[in-house]
């Protein structure tokens, strides 16, 4: 991130991780390795928090 990462959260495995950032984007890492596995893009502000859909893991919810 380019600028303070706000938010920190895991998904149910353990394997991934989504960073929420005031730089307006969110992050998925692989816990294992530390990668990047995605950045999104594209938010008209600072992300504040960001999860995994706690259903499924697979979606991500993201709220400015």
């Amino acid at each position: 991130h380019k600028d303070k990462v706000l938010n920190v959260s895991f998904n149910l495995s353990c394997t991934r991780i989504i960073t929420a950032s005031a730089d307006k984007t969110a992050i998925v890492w692989d816990a294992h390795t530390g990668s990047i596995i995605t950045t999104i893009y594209g938010h008209s502000a600072a992300v504040c928090s960001a999860l995994f859909d706690p259903l499924d893991s697979k979606r991500v919810i993201m709220h400015m």
